[in-house]
């Protein structure tokens, strides 16, 4: 089911029917839809992050000088770069740390019954609210 949808309702689908869809979706899927929508949904984000970040730095050009102005400028292009060339990196070792870490806290607890492709696939697809970064002091 996932992997029939277009990416948009799937991002829709995720944030406001989670229940519906992880029910739809049951057991049977890979790992591998839900690992590229997570990475591909944060990469969006930390990419528009620093693209924001570089835009609310503007207010701050008229009172500085022009050696900190350049730094400034240097530094929040190079954030967009970076996040540009090696977020998606970040991303998906966030997704694969947090939910190894998320999996020993469940079997510590008793409740890590299907698995760690399972914890993965929840943490993946957990990241589809972080779309909403996009839009300033919203996210």
């Amino acid at each position: 089911m996932a992997s029939s949808l277009p990416c948009c309702k799937l991002g829709w689908v995720l944030v406001f029917a989670q229940l519906s869809f992880f029910e739809s979706v049951g057991n049977s899927q890979d790992l591998t839809p839900a690992l590229l929508f997570g990475v591909l949904v944060g990469w969006i984000s930390a990419v528009v992050g620093a693209a924001w970040s570089l835009v609310f730095r503007a207010p701050l050009v008229p009172i500085m000088r022009q050696e900190e102005i350049a730094g400034l400028l240097a530094g929040g292009v190079a954030n967009l770069v970076c996040a540009g060339l090696f977020g998606w990196l970040l991303v998906l070792l966030g997704i694969l740390i947090s939910g190894v870490i998320v999996h020993l806290f469940l079997m510590l607890f008793g409740g890590a019954n299907q698995g760690l492709t399972m914890t993965l696939r929840v943490i993946s697809y957990a990241y589809a609210p972080q779309i909403f970064a996009v839009v300033p002091f919203v996210g």
